[in-house]
């Protein structure tokens, strides 16, 4: 068996490995689904869907817990439409925040 050297070394960071291999996986699928019935086409486009549904669910989460802390951080009082569960994550957001807040001063000074 004959061994193949490289004379480039290719690192790449985890984010952009794991770019690589989602885009080789969406191609392979893509070939898969354009060769297929319409159905699998059709369950495909569902699934895409659903995937950025949850995405952007989860980006809007994120801006309104921000908006939320800016909010409290203006007024000084807890917005009062936010249920319990919306309070757990705006704690933990305020806590994340502290510490890089922390952090970043421990560096500057």
């Amino acid at each position: 068996m004959e061994t193949v050297s490289f004379p480039i070394k290719v690192c790449l960071a985890p984010e952009e490995a794991k770019a690589v291999v989602e885009m080789y996986e969406i191609t392979s699928m893509t070939n898969e689904i354009s060769n297929g019935d319409p159905e699998t086409v059709l369950m495909h486009r569902i699934l895409e869907t659903k995937e950025e549904l949850n995405k952007l669910r989860k980006k809007n989460h994120e801006i309104e817990m921000t908006l939320a802390m800016f909010e409290y951080m203006k007024t000084g009082k807890m917005p009062t439409t936010l249920s319990r569960a919306y309070l757990k994550d705006l704690d933990q957001l305020i806590e994340q925040n502290m510490m890089k807040i922390e952090n970043k001063m421990a560096t500057l000074g």
